[in-house]
């Protein structure tokens, strides 16, 4: 496929190239040893991402993604000597819109089943669906699908990402053949999240039975851009958590916190 007009299929921010230096990055999250991350920059254009952040890129500019062009090639070298989890989309959605098209993750993926490595997903995209079979070849593999909201309050906080049903749809579909599946609730958007009555009996009618909460982390310009969309909504989320919990708990279901 000629990658030269991509705009005219992924709509939304400009794409962009950037040949990949390096695959795997040393993760500092618990659990993971390596970061792989197809993309800098997402477009699903949540308001309240902390990857730019993190990165100390401009939040204006983060929804144009740049393609790490030869990232599976570059993996392939690496995975030569580097051995441990690798943590599949830690500060970039690898299904994103664009994934779509390029297939950065897939291919990816696929020299990751070479060496049936251990494997931690984490995305917002009933996209991942696609590489099921991929998955369900790895000797261990997590997959997390990651909601904030119900499917009506999604539209305010998250242009363009697939609704939380569709989410949830596809989490059973990865449950339903055996695979580690969990939900990251979270952030927790106080007066949001906590009043979204139908998220946890979804969870449940989904067959997760593993959830995490991910409290909200009101970093630099944060607040300002969700008292935009919802007053009241970067309040402290710790009573809105602690509510999440209980449910969650009640309900049978296995509660962690992220951190």
């Amino acid at each position: 496929m000629i990658m030269s007009n991509l705009d005219d299929f992924i709509p939304g921010p400009k794409i962009k190239y950037q040949a990949c230096s390096c695959a795997l990055s040393p993760s500092r999250l618990p659990d993971l040893n390596y970061a792989l991350n197809p993309y800098i920059g997402c477009s699903h254009n949540c308001a309240y991402c902390y990857a730019p952040d993190i990165l100390k890129i401009d939040r204006n500019v983060w929804n144009d993604v740049k393609v790490k062009s030869g990232i599976s090639k570059m993996l392939s070298k690496e995975l030569k000597t580097k051995r441990g989890i690798i943590g599949l989309g830690t500060v970039t959605d690898p299904y994103q819109p664009i994934e779509s098209v390029v297939c950065n993750t897939k291919q990816c993926l696929l020299e990751i089943s070479k060496e049936d490595l251990p494997v931690s997903l984490l995305t917002k995209s009933d996209l991942a669906l696609r590489d099921l079979k991929i998955y369900s070849d790895l000797t261990r593999v997590e997959i997390g699908f990651s909601i904030a909201t119900d499917d009506e309050h999604s539209k305010f906080f998250e242009k363009n990402v697939p609704l939380p049903s569709k989410r949830l749809a596809a989490a059973k579909e990865f449950a339903d053949v055996g695979l580690d599946v969990y939900v990251l609730i979270g952030p927790v958007i106080n007066g949001i999240t906590d009043k979204s009555d139908n998220l946890i009996s979804d969870i449940v009618d989904s067959g997760i039975k593993r959830v995490m909460i991910d409290k909200l982390n009101l970093r630099t310009g944060l607040s300002e851009t969700l008292e935009r969309i919802l007053p009241g909504s970067s309040v402290n989320s710790d009573k809105a958590s602690n509510l999440i919990k209980f449910r969650c708990k009640s309900a049978g279901i296995k509660v962690e916190d992220v951190f």
